[in-house]
């Protein structure tokens, strides 16, 4: 088990939350394609059905698939978004163990983060949030056959895992650009 403290983002403050942070329960993963790995943070969402990767990241993780297998995902809001399904491994570290296990997954071009949702992560990992608090803490897996989780002593992690705070600033870096600030119509009598 171990517990993550959510990704401060900074953005503009709107008329309903005029702080201009927002917070995120974001986790370190790796993406372990074909021949290649790629190394990201992932947004934990439970609303989310399946995990989702941006097409962006197709290229560079090589997953495998067959053709033909693509379709719409309906999102909550009845969006339909057109997506493209491979197989690659995830890992996370969780406590002193990294844990990697193979997952079908969609690259979408309407994705810009990793997705984890049911299928990939969720339906694997209890996961409890405490957004008062602002961290969420990830217990080992609950369900995934021995077979398909491999576990790396601390002191051979990745050289990812040991550079946390460059990764998690770049992501930030990226996604907190600033938006214009929209004014509401003048409602007043003047």
């Amino acid at each position: 088990m171990e517990t993550f403290p959510y990704q401060m983002y900074v953005s503009d403050p709107t008329f309903g939350d005029d702080s201009p942070f927002y917070w995120r329960p974001m986790l370190l993963v790796t993406i372990f394609g074909h021949s290649n790995r790629f190394d990201t943070i992932g947004l934990v969402d439970t609303g989310a059905v399946e995990t989702v990767i941006p097409m962006d990241y197709w290229d560079e993780v090589e997953p495998l698939f067959r053709d033909g297998e693509e379709g719409d995902l309906v999102a909550a809001n009845g969006s339909t978004i057109f997506m493209r399904y491979g197989t690659v491994d995830l890992a996370t570290r969780i406590g002193d163990l990294v844990y990697r296990w193979s997952v079908k997954v969609g690259f979408s071009d309407d994705r810009d983060e990793l997705v984890l949702g049911d299928l990939g992560f969720l339906r694997h990992f209890a996961v409890k949030f405490d957004r008062a608090a602002r961290k969420m803490t990830v217990h080992d897996p609950v369900d995934l056959p021995v077979a398909f989780v491999q576990t790396i002593p601390t002191g051979e992690l990745p050289h990812f895992y040991q550079n946390v705070r460059r990764l998690m600033k770049s992501h930030r870096d990226r996604k907190t650009r600033p938006k214009p600030r929209r004014r509401p119509p003048n409602r007043g009598g003047g």
